[in-house]
């Protein structure tokens, strides 16, 4: 029996979305993070010469021949019947937080089923909850949630979206920003808080309850 993956902070999840421009990806992936393929992700990683330390999911997205090649091997398996009421990035993500990581990136979480990408925002609240740094991360975009305090550090102009994920977000206040809000609030419908952008080289954003996301644009 393989022994028991012990996960570095870093746990990078690779799920099975869109990845277009490998040298970007490539970059993203440092040699201490424990690496998770979340069902079909694994193709990716395969594209990229990554071997994962974890293949998790219902595996219908693989043909046999790939899961074979890793059967045995230092790449833990783990699979689950197709009719389930998690997707295999709840089932990836819930492994890792539930086993010590500390900061999260899921790639391939942001494709053009918007379903699929509306479950992975969704997922974000799950490390908020437990208070660890979770992001989805394409070539364009860095999406995180916050239900406190963050400092963004990036280049002047960078575009910062604010979009609340609960009905209302309370208490809003940033700093850094072209368009600075004070005390404000956000609410489903209403999507104000999108397209602003970095004023200085950091940002902060705080909020008093809620959960918002926050978007971080590079064209």
């Amino acid at each position: 029996m393989q022994e028991k993956l012990k996960l570095q902070k870093k746990t990078l999840i690779v799920s099975n979305g869109f990845l277009r421009e490998v040298d970007f990806y490539r970059g993203l992936i440092k040699e201490n993070d424990l690496v998770i393929a979340a069902n079909g992700g694994c193709k990716h990683l395969l594209r990229l010469g990554i071997i994962p330390h974890l293949i998790i999911g219902d595996l219908d997205s693989l043909e046999e021949e790939i899961v074979s090649q890793f059967r045995g091997g230092k790449t833990k398996i783990i699979s689950y019947p197709r009719d389930k009421d998690k997707s295999d990035t709840q089932l990836a993500l819930e492994y890792a937080l539930n086993h010590g990581a500390s900061h999260i990136n899921i790639l391939g979480a942001i494709g053009d089923r918007i379903d699929h990408t509306l479950a992975n925002l969704h997922l974000l609240t799950k490390g908020v909850d437990q208070g660890v740094d979770v992001r989805l991360i394409d070539e364009k975009n860095e999406v995180l949630l916050i239900n406190k305090f963050i400092e963004i550090r990036e280049k002047k102009g960078t575009t910062i979206s604010l979009l609340p994920l609960t009905s209302c977000v309370k208490g809003i206040f940033t700093e850094g920003l072209k368009y600075p809000i004070k005390g404000g609030k956000m609410e489903i419908g209403n999507p104000y808080g999108i397209s602003n952008e970095m004023d200085s080289s950091l940002a902060k954003i705080e909020i008093k309850s809620g959960y918002l996301l926050v978007i971080i644009v590079r064209e």
